[in-house]
């Protein structure tokens, strides 16, 4: 056995195991960006496609200005009988795909259903085993059809809550409960990860959306989750991690006052307020391997907005608006988070936020935070070289304007928008600077964007020409971590030829010497 071990190390390539061992390790991690990116609008268009009004819903993701379009592919709908599959079940998918990629949007595919034909009875649980099977067959398919058109794998959603394991084990019935499995979810990324990843190595995967441990829908504390997943091995395997901060009925400033305690743990969960749940989750990431974060299904209920309008003159759509603004905005500037994906539907006033904010927020670096550390007043500040994007809100008393001052502005003038305006192109109110840089202006609860331009000629170029020269600097190290990824694919398809043809000459090579000992 030793010489068979000295003879087949022999046969491979010193080169081919060095440069394989450097590339795995260089192109370990994911590029990203201090640039916020574009709000998402959690729709889908597809969904659209059967009443003949997907064209409309993707015209409209396309004025929304976002990047990103969401479609399930629903494993039960598809594989009905086992390794028999229908791409036109519900919707023609790669069609679909197709028209938003043409429009020049991204496909996040979110990988849901299970094998119905593995489930004997309408309450029993698949096998898990056989499960794993499958799943490696259904994902495998997936890529070969649909990897054209789709960049970004999506595996599942709300997976810490009672009905977020059950589409996968119990697919006849995907709205009962059962227990999620971090193990079982992690042996599911790595099985879809390698396939992915084997056919396009820069096409990412993206863990399912974990809601907060305050949700009344958490059924499985999220940083233990992520614990197990890492334990089972699972960490490696994704690119991204999806968090939907459900907090019921709290403004985004206010703090939980107690936890589900179906999702209570011994871990360290920083403070209740919105920012420190996300801050808690990003904490853990970065110890366990340094996983972006990003916010996924934000919104309210329309319960909860009953309770925030209570007692207001806002109606509450346009509460809605303003909570998601304000929420979105806080954790860009207190955690650094730059994508966000809202719950919020076409032709509301939602929507026309999320559309206004993307016209100047999309591209902003997020510069200072002057006030909201302490008191009712929160004001966050944002660049795109010279011209500074400042939104600003009080979170207490309502709709009662209060006198607010904004300091130290570096601004020749500001004008100001209520953030659900029909526009930020025109109509908006000039805000007086004294010569300090100080402007006093009213403010409720309702955020208000402010909109100017750094007022010295030649601090502006070299605002400009930074902002420029980061944006590429960007691009380049996307281009060289993309390039990495490509050669590590190339390399372990050679690795695998390699051991391949070595294990063919060893097998002759054994019988050859058997022969030469029998003769």
């Amino acid at each position: 056995m030793r010489l068979i071990h000295r003879f087949f190390l022999r046969l491979l390539p010193l080169g081919v195991l060095v440069g394989f061992g450097y590339i795995m390790f260089a192109s370990i991690g994911t590029v990203q960006s201090d640039r916020f990116q574009p709000i998402t609008q959690m729709a889908s268009p597809g969904n659209s496609y059967n009443s003949g009004t997907f064209d409309s819903a993707l015209t409209q993701q396309k004025n929304n200005r976002g990047n990103y379009v969401r479609e399930t592919i629903d494993w039960s709908q598809i594989e009905p009988s086992e390794g028999t599959y229908d791409w036109n079940a519900p919707i023609p998918y790669a069609a679909v795909f197709a028209a938003e990629k043409a429009q020049g949007l991204t496909t996040v595919a979110v990988l849901t259903g299970g094998p119905t034909y593995l489930q004997a009875t309408d309450i029993g649980l698949v096998d898990q085993t056989q499960f794993l099977l499958r799943w490696a067959n259904f994902v495998q398919a997936a890529v070969n059809e649909l990897g054209g058109s789709v960049d970004v794998w999506e595996i599942g959603s709300a997976l810490n809550t009672p009905t977020g394991m059950t589409p996968y084990l119990t697919p006849t019935t995907p709205s009962s409960t059962s227990t999620p499995s971090p193990t079982l979810y992690a042996q599911m990324l790595r099985v879809a990860s390698k396939i992915i990843k084997l056919a396009d190595p820069n096409d990412e995967v993206w863990m399912g959306s974990l809601v907060s441990a305050t949700s009344a829908r958490c059924a499985y504390n999220p940083l233990t989750f992520f614990l197990e997943v890492n334990g089972a091995k699972g960490w490696s395997s994704v690119d991204r991690l999806n968090f939907t901060p459900d907090r019921d009925a709290l403004a985004p400033e206010a703090a939980a006052t107690a936890v589900n305690s179906a999702c209570a743990t011994a871990l360290p969960s920083g403070s209740a307020t919105l920012s420190g749940e996300v801050q808690a989750v990003q904490d853990l990431a970065r110890q366990l391997g340094g996983k972006p974060v990003q916010i996924e299904g934000l919104g309210w209920s329309s319960t909860d907005l009953e309770t925030l309008a209570n007692g207001r003159s806002t109606a509450a759509a346009e509460i809605l608006a303003d909570e998601l603004t304000r929420a979105t905005v806080l954790t860009a500037g207190s955690n650094g988070i730059t994508d966000v994906a809202w719950t919020a539907e076409s032709g509301t006033a939602a929507a026309t936020a999320l559309a206004n904010l993307n016209s100047v927020l999309a591209g902003a670096q997020f510069d200072s935070q002057p006030q909201g550390q302490s008191g009712s007043v929160y004001e966050y500040r944002f660049r795109k070289g010279s011209q500074w994007i400042i939104i600003a809100w009080r979170a207490q008393d309502g709709d009662n304007p209060i006198p607010v001052t904004l300091s130290d502005l570096p601004v020749g003038s500001l004008t100001a928008y209520a953030v659900d305006a029909p526009s930020f192109a025109a109509g908006g109110t000039d805000i007086p600077i004294d010569a300090n840089g100080n402007a006093i202006l009213m403010l409720n609860e309702r955020p208000v964007v402010f909109l100017g331009k750094t007022a010295d000629l030649m601090t502006a170029l070299q605002e400009d020409a930074a902002y420029q020269t980061d944006g590429w600097k960007y691009q380049i190290k996307l281009a060289a971590h993309n390039s990495l990824n490509q050669a590590k694919a190339a390399m372990l398809h050679a690795i695998e030829d390699a051991f391949n043809s070595a294990k063919d000459k060893v097998l002759q090579w054994g019988e050859e010497k058997l022969n030469e000992v029998l003769n």
